[in-house]
């Protein structure tokens, strides 16, 4: 099993520096299967951790026909829980920050209500179309 000062150094690194011992015995591959092991269940923690963020998914011409369709506040996916978007929507809103004295752009946040450039709505309502190959998202279910 690995000690606690080769705990923090990376496991692939250690394994290459060995492979024969990691590849050639049970022990070598057992702690080999552990220390992979280790690291995705440390992966999966740090997931969980992660502040959920807001997800979107592009408006297709067949979500307007999907049970999990709603219009309230905004169009949203009721199944994936997030904002359905038409496409070249989706406006960045820009910040001013000061960090070491210099001033600096970062972006905010994003309207989702407007257009990110000026195109003609005919063009929208064909990118619609063509969303997913004309085709309904697999989690289409008629209403």
């Amino acid at each position: 099993m690995l000690q606690k000062k080769e705990e923090k150094e990376d496991w692939k690194k250690i394994v290459s520096q060995n492979l024969e011992y990691y590849l050639d015995t049970e022990k070598g591959r057992k702690e080999l299967f552990d220390m992979a092991r280790a690291q995705s269940d440390s992966l999966i923690e740090e997931l969980k951790k992660r502040k959920r963020e807001k997800s979107i998914i592009w408006l297709s011409k067949h979500c307007f026909n999907c049970m999990h369709f709603s219009s309230r506040n905004g169009i949203k996916c009721r199944r994936w829980d997030c904002r359905l978007v038409k496409p070249f929507y989706g406006r960045a809103k820009w910040k001013q920050i000061y960090e070491r004295g210099e001033k600096e752009f970062v972006i905010s946040d994003f309207d989702w209500n407007h257009k990110s450039f000026n195109i003609s709505d005919f063009l929208i309502e064909i990118a619609i179309e063509k969303i997913n190959n004309g085709l309904p998202y697999f989690c289409f279910e008629p209403s």
